[in-house]
């Protein structure tokens, strides 16, 4: 049998424990009972047979293959689906918690859309997305169903590292300052800037990404006179940016036409109906600063609409502490094999480190690592 995520997903939301590390073990545990919890032991097996159909279902809901309500859930899951399909298993998992009555529909919304947050984000940057599955199927198994959303925000907010949720000001420079016409999700974020909030969207399907200041200037004087001696720096600096593209219907009419050409021919931005062309229109000029002015403002506006976890302090230093002390179970000092003089260094050590601080004491990989509540000390072997 295939291990496909809604198999997957089943094990992870319906078993209490994690399943997913070990997917490729799903059917064989599935098909013998095997499992000590047992899918089957205990329960008829209509009712078995009921979860089934239910995560199918909410699967194929977020592959859109089946309606999704309500509306405002399907706006965000749609949008957010088409960023990437990995977090599928986290989204079963708020939707069941949702089916369950243990999170409200608001919640699940923003919930959906601090994920899509978190994969436009690391889009922009360029970051890895290998090892997403992992990343969303641990948070699926670890969520507090009666906090979820909360319980969402602090495991997002604890990701480190090369899975880390990137920062407003990672996030802002990341728009301003990369060439974003070579991202797969440029037209994802224009589209999004240009329509969201707004009861009367614009048809974006019908539109194409348009350079203000064209891609190509090396026959046009028009353009090279008003960006002047350094046009050419300033032209291969700028064109892809986020202050440079916009929407329209006119791609090949627009053309590399000169800025004031490109304003006023027919559909040109004076007459477009596109809401990201309204800063472009009154323009005299189109240079560098017009540029960086306009990527500033639109990034700002991309904040809003992509925002951060937000999650709170206290609760992430929480859920720090509560998972040192689970670690810190799964080990003693008193079992590292070492020499009677390495073990009175050892100790003198970690009782120096007791006598100024609240520590919670970790013993792994052979090391002995000691946590406080606001920083880390470490003493290895």
């Amino acid at each position: 049998m295939p291990r496909t995520a809604h198999w997957t997903g089943f094990f992870e939301i319906t078993w209490p424990w994690n399943i997913a590390s070990h997917n490729r073990y799903v059917w064989i545990a599935f098909t013998t009972n095997s499992n000590p919890s047992g899918v089957a032991a205990g329960r008829p097996l209509e009712d078995l047979l009921a979860d089934m159909a239910r995560v199918a279902k909410t699967y194929a809901s977020f592959l859109g293959l089946v309606p999704i309500k309500p509306p405002k859930l399907a706006r965000a899951v749609n949008r957010m689906r088409s960023l990437n399909t990995t977090q599928g298993v986290l989204v079963m998992r708020l939707r069941d918690c949702y089916e369950k009555d243990r999170i409200s529909e608001d919640d699940l919304v923003r919930a959906v859309e601090l994920i899509e947050s978190y994969l436009l984000r690391r889009a922009v940057l360029g970051l890895q997305t290998r090892g997403y599955w992992s990343v969303f199927a641990r948070i699926a198994h670890n969520l507090k169903q009666e906090s979820a959303f909360q319980s969402l925000q602090v495991a997002l907010a604890r990701l480190r590292g090369g899975s880390r949720f990137p920062s407003d000001d990672e996030f802002r420079r990341g728009l301003e300052q990369r060439d974003l016409y070579g991202l797969r999700v440029c037209k994802h974020i224009l589209d999004w800037l240009e329509n969201a909030d707004h009861r009367e969207p614009s048809p974006v399907q019908d539109f194409s990404i348009e350079h203000i200041m064209p891609r190509e200037i090396s026959g046009v004087r028009d353009w090279q006179e008003m960006l002047g001696e350094d046009w050419e720096t300033i032209h291969t600096t700028y064109r892809h940016r986020l202050g440079n593209l916009t929407l329209t219907a006119y791609n090949s009419t627009y053309s590399n036409r000169p800025f004031e050409e490109k304003k006023d021919i027919s559909g040109g931005f004076r007459q477009s109906a596109v809401r990201l062309n309204r800063d472009v229109a009154d323009r005299e000029r189109w240079t560098d600063g017009e540029i960086l002015a306009r990527g500033d403002r639109l990034s700002k506006r991309a904040l809003e609409i992509w925002p951060h976890h937000m999650a709170d302090a206290t609760q992430i230093q929480q859920e720090d502490i509560r998972e040192l002390r689970v670690r810190a179970e799964k080990g003693s000092a008193k079992d590292l094999k070492m020499d009677d003089k390495a073990r009175k260094l050892l100790d003198d050590i970690r009782e120096s480190i007791r006598d100024f601080a609240d520590i919670i004491e970790v013993v792994e990989h052979k090391s002995v690592c000691c946590y406080g509540r606001n920083s880390s000390l470490s003493c290895c072997r």
